[in-house]
């Protein structure tokens, strides 16, 4: 196992840190292990979301691969043997080549508000005051957020994290939805006013490493620390790697209940004939209210990708 690998990831300062978490959580897994882990170049690129910040996420105009397009095209092309990732950033399925070598033990899944100072800690919704402004980037936290208080005033925002609370700080808003986890991963948890009660990605604080798929020596390298893999401890995980079954497209099924889920070699699946399909009318109304459901399953290909775009757009 010997070697220099390369690692891509995006060049913010939150995906700097999330590289220096993995890489720590492998050394640490490899430490009395045998061979011997390679030695790593970190090369960092700007995606097509980081370069078009002038491109609202709230409008869906988004491409589905707005953060991972150029890491994509690098690991394909041979320029580099892995990339690290926000979980949620990834495109669903992957660009043909390509596999989710790990995906790693989580930070909280959170939704986080920071406020402005003169707000300090409240209590939500009820803390807020009417008309106060609220940034976020997620259509999914929009409506939470309107749902709860429709007397509040939505204000889409881009950039990193750091530039998202300089908006706060320079009072052209109030307060600012964040992920939890971003703040811990930044060192940032005492911008933190309140906790939010809202459903949030399924993949929210975790990160993925990716690779090509002929990559053996990647996934070996990563694969014990998967939390996919069927002796992992961590907590059940939605992700979704269905192979193509013979069930129509667009089937969908959903419940509440993860633990009726079973997965072979770390591949979720469902016990398809236990629970009944999902009428196109439901479909649309959990993906357009708070989510009702805590899984999904998809049962074809062309499910993955309609969830895939569903999830963007929403958040």
């Amino acid at each position: 196992m010997a070697g220099l690998l390369k690692i891509l990831s995006r060049s913010s300062p939150l995906a700097r840190i999330q590289v220096h978490e993995a890489l720590s959580a492998l050394e640490q897994y490899w430490v009395n292990r045998t061979p011997a882990i390679p030695s790593f170049e970190i090369a960092y690129l700007s995606s097509w979301g980081d370069r078009h910040q002038e491109v609202s996420l709230l409008g869906g105009q988004a491409p589905t691969d707005l953060f991972t397009r150029e890491l994509d095209e690098a690991l394909l092309t041979g320029k580099a043997d892995f990339a690290i990732h926000s979980a949620k950033d990834l495109p669903v399925p992957l660009p043909q080549g390509l596999v989710v070598a790990a995906l790693l033990t989580p930070k909280t899944g959170a939704d986080a508000l920071a406020c402005r100072k003169e707000l300090g800690p409240i209590a939500f919704p009820e803390g807020l005051p009417p008309g106060t402004r609220v940034g976020t980037s997620s259509p999914l936290r929009q409506a939470e957020l309107l749902a709860a208080r429709p007397d509040l005033t939505v204000v889409p925002i881009r950039g990193t994290i750091e530039q998202r609370l300089a908006l706060v700080d320079r009072g052209e808003i109030d307060a600012l939805i964040v992920a939890a986890c971003a703040l811990e991963r930044l060192g940032l948890t005492h911008r933190i006013s309140a906790l939010l009660p809202f459903e949030t990605h399924p993949l929210q604080g975790y990160l993925a490493v990716t690779c090509r798929a002929n990559r053996g020596d990647v996934r070996a390298l990563w694969g014990g620390l998967d939390v996919r893999s069927p002796d992992s401890q961590a907590e059940p995980v939605f992700w979704p790697e269905l192979q193509d079954v013979d069930q129509p497209p667009h089937t969908w099924y959903a419940g509440t209940d993860p633990s009726r889920f079973w997965r072979p070699r770390g591949v979720w699946h469902a016990p398809l004939i236990s629970l009944e399909p999902l009428p196109s009318e439901e479909i649309d109304r959990a993906l357009s209210q708070t989510p009702q459901f805590s899984w999904v399953a998809l049962t074809s290909r062309t499910a993955v990708k309609i969830v895939s775009a569903a999830w963007r757009r929403l958040g």
